[in-house]
This record gives structure tokens, C-alpha cells and sequence, in this order.
């Protein structure tokens, strides 16, 4: 009767859903204990000795067969997670000491956001893989932390810099190469953009279009005979922005001019030979010869910035 108590026991445990490794602990620890106390129970009647010893060891050999085959699958995916967490320490490893914070910054987050997807490891292994992640994944974050303190004092030395050029344009200034200096360190100022970078751009070329209106210039040509030096000195900034900035602005300008010669030059095909009309003509040529030296100049400007 106790042996029989025992098998039934251990046929109501159902092993078939069984899907973490707590679960199965706890289900083997209650074989084990039954096992002991089946070594503890004593002899049987011989009759029925073969009969319950089979019953009994089949349904044991069951549970731990169940057992096996669960953990050899474990081992299989410990296999392969394994493998994945290797190549996602690897891929931290290679970039943590990038300087594009902004890419990296979104890459290490996508290898966290992955790593947390990825099923557990063994035990020996997770520890490892995790500290190892772990460690590429502070480097490049501490990095990124102290690149965003000096940028931020950066911006704020860069805005001081700006004002003092602002407060120092003055609107009785007629010495136009003092006016260029000004110009040319307002220029060194745009290597970083700031919140407030707008609103003093607005105001330091306001002031400078007054003082050129006085001295009987035009701020479109001022900055016109400038623009060399305004690539030369961009070209020493980190950022190529702006450069890239400018290069679209102008092939923009270039475009739309392009459209106005092929405008103009289809009209010129309406006109006809009446009386009145070659003034008009003359008028349309002559803009498509302005049109056309502004193209040369513009491709001219192009062809600084890509050199």
C-alpha cells in the first residue's frame, strides 16, 4: 500500500509543462524524497514484487528521461544565446570609444534593448557576457557624459564670444577692414550652434547692415566679396554642416536660375517682329546674360567648396 501511495504520487506530477528550471528542482526534489522512502519501506508480497518494482521504475525513468530532454533543449538555446550576447559584446567593444555620440548613442541602446531579448545564458557564462557588455556599454556612456560637459561649456564660452562681437560693433564704424575682422571672428564663432545661436545671428548681422548702410554698402555684397574666406574658415570646423549647408544653398540658387534662362529663352520665341517688341527683347537678353554670369559664379563657389 505505501509503495502503491508513492507510484500515484508520482504519476499526478505532470512534467509535460514544465518550463523553468525552479519548476523541475521542485518536482525532483519530490521524487528524491520518495525514492529514499521507498528504499525505507519494506518487502512486498513476492506476487507482486516484478509488477510494482517495473511500474515504479518505469514511471521514475519517465520523469527523469522529461527531465533530460528538457535541459539538453536548455543547452541548445544556452548555445545559441550565448553566441548572440558574444557577438553584441563584440559589437559594444569595436564602438565604444566613438566619437559620433549621437549614432553610437542609439546603436548602444539598440544592443541593450537586444541584449534584454535574448533568453538566459548558463549561469558561468551570464556573468561573464553581462560584465563584459556591461563594461563597453560605461566606457562609451561615461565618455559620451564628459564630451556633452565640455560641449555644453563649450557653447556657453562660444555664446560669451558672439556677445562681445555684437558689443563691439559700432555704428559710426567707417574703417571697412575693422568691419572685416568683426565679420571674420563672427564667422570663427559659428563652429558650434547653440539654443541662442538664432537670436544672435539675427542681431549681429542687423547691426552689421547698418554699419555698412552708413559706410554706403550693401551687406549682400559685403559678405558676396567675403565668401572665400567664410569657406576657408569653415573648413577648419569638425562639423561639415555647414559646408554642406551652403554647397545646397547654392546648387538651390543654381536650379532655379537654370529655370529662369529656360523661361526666359522659351518667351523669347513668342515674340514677333512687330513694332515694340525689341525692347522688350533687348531687356529679356540682357537678364539672360546676368543670369548667366551668376552662374558662372555660383559654380565658381561650388568648386572652392569641393576642393
Amino acid at each position: 500500500k505505501e509503495k502503491n501511495k508513492i507510484i500515484t504520487l508520482i504519476k499526478t506530477l505532470d512534467v509535460s509543462k514544465i518550463k523553468s528550471h525552479k519548476e523541475w528542482k521542485i518536482k525532483t526534489d519530490i521524487i528524491i524524497a520518495n525514492q529514499k522512502k521507498w528504499k525505507f519501506i519494506g518487502h512486498v508480497p513476492s506476487e507482486n514484487k516484478n509488477e510494482i518494482w517495473l511500474e515504479y521504475k518505469n514511471i521514475c525513468d519517465e520523469f527523469f528521461q522529461f527531465k533530460k530532454s528538457f535541459y539538453d533543449r536548455e543547452k541548445e538555446k544556452f548555445k545559441i544565446n550565448k553566441k548572440l550576447k558574444l557577438e553584441i559584446c563584440q559589437t559594444a567593444e569595436k564602438h565604444k570609444n566613438s566619437s559620433d555620440f549621437i549614432t553610437t548613442n542609439n546603436k548602444f541602446i539598440t544592443l541593450q534593448k537586444k541584449w534584454k531579448s535574448i533568453g538566459a545564458v548558463h549561469q558561468k557564462d551570464e556573468q561573464f557576457l553581462w560584465h563584459k557588455f556591461q563594461k563597453s556599454c560605461n566606457t562609451f556612456f561615461d565618455r559620451k557624459k564628459k564630451a556633452v560637459k565640455l560641449a555644453n561649456l563649450e557653447k556657453d564660452i562660444v555664446n560669451t564670444e558672439k556677445e562681445t562681437i555684437i558689443n563691439s560693433l559700432n555704428k559710426d564704424e567707417t574703417d571697412i577692414k575693422t568691419i572685416q575682422d568683426n565679420y571674420i571672428k563672427w564667422l570663427k564663432t559659428e563652429r558650434v550652434h547653440t539654443k541662442k545661436s538664432n537670436d544672435l545671428r539675427n542681431t549681429f548681422y542687423n547691426k552689421l547692415e547698418e554699419i555698412l548702410k552708413k559706410n554706403k554698402s550693401s551687406i549682400k555684397d559685403f559678405i558676396e566679396n567675403n565668401f572665400n574666406k567664410k569657406i576657408e574658415i569653415y573648413k577648419t570646423f569638425d562639423n561639415e554642416d555647414l559646408i554642406k549647408i551652403e554647397s545646397t544653398n547654392l546648387k538651390s540658387q543654381l536650379n532655379k536660375i537654370q529655370k529662369e534662362i529656360t523661361q526666359y529663352e522659351n518667351n523669347l520665341g513668342f515674340f514677333g517682329e512687330s513694332k515694340g517688341t525689341s525692347k522688350l527683347v533687348k531687356e529679356v537678353q540682357l537678364k539672360i546674360i546676368n543670369y548667366k554670369k551668376d552662374i558662372v559664379k555660383i559654380k565658381k563657389k561650388l568648386n572652392l567648396i569641393s576642393t
